[in-house]
């Protein structure tokens, strides 16, 4: 009975040594921990700020875009380019574009009408009715614009360029809808090209108007000149006819006083005769004298 117990004490013990032996030969499994892709940073366009824009764009115009530029639709003229020198953003690149906006105390009149600006039509004019424009300078040196970014109802779009106009492609953060702004571009180019054209068309109606004035006058002017002409010929005519007048009546004077100093006055000649007569008669006066007194 004894001896029984012993061998089944025995077994069991070489069970569970076998078992210890077993779990120390068995290697342990590491587990295996998936690393995440990290997505490659983006290279920014403009300065980060907290409160300024964030927009992911992707440059598929096709060509290399060395200069980005951002103004409000009011103003004139774009500031300064916001890549850095010799910085280009190539085709196919997407970088981050950050923009701040100007705040409401230093451009309120402006700030107030985009708050105001109702949506009642198309996608499209929607995107129209922002207020930014973006200007891009591809590395030949022509330019591009975008009307009308529409900050704040974009994270992520495409620039795209066809047709001679720059546009983008996006979807709406508001309507969760796909945006193209191409047939917005180019209606804004028509318009930009018809006031163009009008604008010549009143510039060559002015200057035309401009030398028709300057024919009229430099007319006037020379028939004005002409008629001073004529009327200088008529009175330096009148004055040599006036002085061959004079002249010749001076010419006539002369030759009658002339005529008159040739011909010997008559009162001398008679007084020359009673001169004769009277001598004679002394004559015979002494005669008779001497008759009757001697």
């Amino acid at each position: 009975m004894k001896r029984k117990v012993l061998v089944t004490l025995c077994l069991c013990m070489i069970g569970l040594a076998g078992t210890v032996t077993g779990c120390g030969s068995k290697k342990e499994e590491t587990p295996v921990v998936e690393e995440e892709k990290k997505e490659p940073e983006l290279k920014a366009i403009g300065q980060e700020d907290k409160e300024a824009f964030k927009v992911e764009v992707k440059n598929a115009t096709g060509k290399n875009i060395k200069g980005v530029a951002i103004k409000l639709t009011d103003e004139d003229a774009y500031p300064e380019n916001m890549l850095e020198e010799g910085d280009v953003f190539a085709d196919q690149e997407s970088r981050n574009l950050y923009y701040k906006a100007l705040e409401k105390n230093e451009n309120e009149d402006v700030t107030e009408e985009f708050e105001t600006t109702e949506n009642d039509g198309t996608d499209d004019e929607k995107v129209l009715e922002q207020g930014y424009d973006v200007q891009l300078t591809f590395e030949d040196d022509s330019t591009a614009e975008l009307h009308a970014f529409p900050f704040g109802d974009i994270e992520k779009g495409d620039l795209c360029y066809a047709d001679d106009v720059a546009y983008l492609t996006y979807t709406s953060i508001e309507s969760k809808e796909q945006i193209d702004t191409k047939e917005a571009e180019l209606a804004v180019k028509q318009a930009a090209e018809q006031k163009a054209a009008e604008e010549a068309a009143q510039a060559a109606a002015e200057q035309k108007a401009a030398e028709e004035a300057a024919a009229q006058a430099a007319a006037e002017q020379a028939a004005a000149e002409q008629k001073a002409a004529e009327e200088a010929a008529a009175r330096k005519k009148e004055a040599e006819q006036a002085a061959a007048a004079s002249k010749q009546q001076k010419s006539s004077g002369n030759s009658t006083s002339s005529n008159n100093n040739s011909n010997p006055a008559p009162s001398e000649s008679y007084s020359n005769s009673g001169d004769t007569g009277n001598s004679e008669s002394s004559g015979d006066d002494g005669c008779l004298d001497d008759g009757l007194l001697y």
